[in-house]
């Protein structure tokens, strides 16, 4: 039985010249040369596509810096980015120092950190990128600064606190959870405005340095979102606070129902209501 002639070969090449030219390498090379079809360049190559104009690239994401330190708050941190990211935003992680920083719960066990004068329990450690100073040679959509233990001991730090007021004014917007306001208010980006913090820590917070007593402090309040000056300075209540606050501050800044989106990816339910503080009892 004859062999079936391969779909690459011209119908006008036989198997046996095929076959007979196998007895010479050089007229081998010149029957395949002969017997197979020339294939058109276009069967082959997709032309190469129009380059799309400026208008119609993808627009760059939004770019988020988280401000992480020893004994900072997870929660804080890790829940307003993961609706965040999903909204999105890039996120880029700086501390004082490039490396490894511990983030953790308030409490007395396990994890303990002389540097910074505290104690976390369930420590996690975190890698930040890159260095608050490094950080200050880019220009970020929106900057971050959880609350935590460890704002306790960089309340009164005030390389700290200069480094920290020259990145909020690197940023289009600040945003703050639990008694991260307490540093805000520290470097002076909260003069003058009005803002919001964790309940249970509303008396350290608000007396925490000389210039928290030019804040404006709303005491009932999910999240407080002050524009003076036209820049946003967005501040939480407590820990979970900082969820619904990165909610809204999603379809504030990227577009309505943005942040909704996400929640719902995230399958989170948040407060809409920035009034609806059920802690504000709490306040003494």
């Amino acid at each position: 039985a004859k062999s079936k002639r391969p779909a690459t070969w011209s119908t006008g090449a036989t198997s046996s010249a095929v076959i007979s030219a196998v007895s010479s390498p050089t007229m081998l090379v010149d029957t395949l040369t002969r017997c197979i079809s020339p294939i058109s360049p276009s069967r082959c190559f997709k032309s190469p596509e129009k380059q799309r104009a400026p208008s119609q690239q993808r627009k760059q994401m939004p770019k988020l810096l988280l401000v992480a330190f020893e004994g900072f708050e997870l929660l804080d941190a890790f829940g307003p980015l993961e609706l965040l990211l999903l909204a999105g935003y890039s996120v880029t992680i700086a501390a004082p120092t490039n490396g490894v920083v511990r983030g953790g719960v308030v409490g007395s066990e396990a994890c303990k950190s002389e540097a910074a004068k505290l104690e976390v329990r369930s420590c996690v450690p975190v890698v930040a990128s890159h260095s608050l100073v490094e950080a200050l040679s880019q220009k970020w959509d929106l900057l971050l600064v959880p609350g935590g233990q460890g704002t306790r001991a960089l309340v009164g730090d005030e390389p700290f606190l200069a480094t920290l007021a020259l990145l909020c004014d690197a940023s289009a917007a600040v945003a703050s959870v639990c008694t991260g306001s307490a540093l805000l208010a520290a470097a002076g980006v909260l003069d003058g405005r009005k803002a919001t913090t964790n309940k249970r820590g509303w008396a350290w917070v608000t007396e925490s340095s000389k210039r928290a007593a030019t804040v404006e402090w709303t005491p009932r309040a999910r999240w407080v979102a002050d524009r003076t000056g036209g820049k946003l300075c967005a501040t939480s209540s407590g820990v979970a606070a900082g969820l619904d606050m990165a909610v809204w501050l999603a379809s504030d800044l990227l577009g309505a129902g943005v942040g909704e989106a996400a929640a719902k990816r995230a399958e989170y339910v948040p407060s809409t209501d920035p009034a609806d503080d059920p802690f504000a009892a709490l306040v003494k």
